[in-house]
Order: C-alpha cells, then structure tokens, then sequence
C-alpha cells in the first residue's frame, strides 16, 4: 500500500510540476503577445493619423508634390540632386589622365 501511494505521489508531483512550467511559459507567451499587441496598436493609431491626414486637400496636395512632381501654377519646379559623402570624396579627386 504504501509503495503504491508513494508512487501515486511521485506520478502527481511530476505532473504538478510540469503543470506549473507550462503555466509560466503561458504567461511569458502572454507578455509577449500584449507587448505585440501595444507595438500594432501604436502603428495602426499613426497609419489611421496618416490616412485621415490624406483624405484630405492638403494631403492629396503633399502626395501629388512629392510622388508625382506637380506644381502649382506659377511655380518654378526645381530639382534637388542630394549627394552622398562618397560622392562628394569622388568629386574632389582630380581626374587621372
């Protein structure tokens, strides 16, 4: 009797414990998706700020000046051509005959 319940014990034992690390790993898992959850909300509250910004005039305006190239009337377009320092330390070697 006692063997048996000494092995009834050791069977529970293993199995509580094993409970109580899937318990734990659970809950770290669940820190980890609120974590988530707070980084998609973040975004999805700045794309919603984004969207709202160009449902309007002045957004579609900012969206046609910047991916299409267009200007107002009487406005003189220029084009910027931005260099890298590379660029620029290529410039300023003299050219080798």
């Amino acid at each position: 009797m006692k063997v048996i319940l000494a092995a009834l014990f050791v069977y529970l034992s293993v199995n509580c414990v094993n409970l109580i690390n899937q318990e734990l790993r659970l809950q770290k898992y669940h820190a980890r998706l609120e974590q988530d959850m707070a980084v998609v909300k973040a975004q999805q509250a700045q794309l919603k700020a984004e969207l709202a910004h160009y449902n309007t005039s002045e957004g579609v305006e900012e969206l046609a000046r910047k991916r299409l190239g267009y200007f107002k009337k009487g406005e003189i377009p220029l084009r910027v051509i931005e260099s890298t320092p590379a660029d620029a330390a290529l410039s300023d070697t003299p050219a080798v005959n």
